[in-house]
């Protein structure tokens, strides 16, 4: 929940937008804003795939697709959060942004099943971008573990 917070505290810079009308209800799958690498890229596979979660999650907690966002969160955090805060911030951060924000740096520490994850994002120059966030590779993919 703590990079939920630091997520919205970097939307509330950006001032107010509107939402996704071609999927209002936040529902469709996720799709990163940048294209991940591709698997001619440097990186493991479960490195690039790991950019790709990434990448899917930020769109998705930034632009209030709740069920897109709460799908890439690991099921540790699922069974422990609190799934009608995590909504109001997601929804808060669809009602400031249309438009996924693009990231400008991104660096993994991947070990295994778990990585590290540290991102900025291109219109925004601010400390409250998550450092370290935890990922964890679970059967369907990586999730964030942030809870």
């Amino acid at each position: 929940m703590r990079q939920m917070v630091a997520l919205g505290a970097v939307v509330l810079v950006l001032g107010g937008c509107s939402r996704d009308d071609d999927d209002p209800d936040g529902r469709a799958e996720p799709r990163p804003s940048s294209p991940a690498p591709s698997s001619t890229a440097s990186g493991s596979p479960a490195e690039i795939e790991l950019r790709a979660a990434v990448q899917a999650y930020s769109d998705a907690s930034l632009t209030g697709k709740v069920p897109a966002a709460l799908r890439l969160m690991s099921q540790r955090c699922r069974d422990t959060m609190d799934e009608q805060q995590f909504t109001a911030e997601v929804e808060l951060n669809g009602s400031m942004h249309s438009e996924p924000l693009e990231l400008q740096s991104y660096d993994a520490e991947v070990d295994g099943k778990r990585a590290l994850v540290s991102y900025t994002y291109v219109v925004v120059e601010s400390d409250t971008e998550p450092t370290g966030e935890p990922w964890v590779l679970e059967s369907g993919g990586w999730r964030n573990d942030a809870c």
